[in-house]
């Protein structure tokens, strides 16, 4: 699962042991998710939490979700 958790930290200017600390896993936990893993919907928030963001933000294309909404309009 594609996210922005590196872009995110680099922003913060935060290590990959520091943030997982501030969201509550471990860093090899947080190396696996932002590799492409998974989380499960509780660490979603916890990252979205952590970051100020919403989850959608983070872990979705919300311009392939806009060009959908947009495209389902269009049929209706």
């Amino acid at each position: 699962m594609e996210n922005k958790i590196s872009e995110l930290r680099g922003i913060k200017k935060v290590s990959q042991e520091d943030c997982a600390i501030g969201i509550g896993i471990s860093r090899t936990a947080l190396s696996a998710i932002e590799n492409g893993g998974t989380p499960s919907a509780r660490t979603m928030l916890s990252i979205a939490r952590y970051f100020g963001k919403s989850v959608e933000d983070i872990f979705f294309d919300t311009s392939v979700i806009q060009k959908q909404q947009s495209d389902l309009k269009t049929v209706k």
